[in-house]
């Protein structure tokens, strides 16, 4: 079973830690189970109680009936993560293109549009901006 790419950001955390960076940062991650699937809990957990992570937001899709992505996630943080956006954080995206890329695209075009007082076009034009001043990336397959 492939697992999700979070190696980038563990090395993010760990180097935060070890500088002893400061500053806010976000985790959502995404697996199917999460006994089975989250292999880095501890670490997670750790980052958290050391302040080194600021927030996490797991999404167990197989966990429960009703099936919960990322996405699903973003949409209930959608107020406090365009206040982020606002306030100049970046947001990087890692695992599957199809369908996780595109539907948390979608996802962060609705928090836009609707915590940013967007139409559809400006809401596409402010994730364009994120884009292309590098605060917001993809790292999908």
């Amino acid at each position: 079973m492939a697992r999700a790419p979070i190696a980038p950001f563990r090395s993010f955390l760990f180097e935060r830690d070890a500088l002893q960076n400061t500053g806010r940062n976000w985790l959502f991650f995404g697996e199917q189970h999460i006994a089975s699937d989250f292999l880095y809990r501890d670490e997670i957990q750790d980052f958290l109680n050391k302040k080194v992570l600021t927030t996490f937001d797991g999404a167990f899709s197989r966990d429960q009936k009703e099936k919960i992505y990322v996405q699903t996630r973003l949409n209930e943080k959608g107020a406090e993560l365009y206040k982020w956006f606002e306030n100049d954080a970046y947001f990087f995206i890692c695992g599957k293109r199809d369908p996780m890329s595109k539907d948390v695209e979608t996802a962060l075009i609705e928090i836009i549009k609707t915590h940013g007082n967007k139409n559809e076009e400006e809401a596409k034009a402010y994730l364009k901006n994120l884009t292309t001043s590098g605060r917001y990336r993809k790292d999908v397959y």
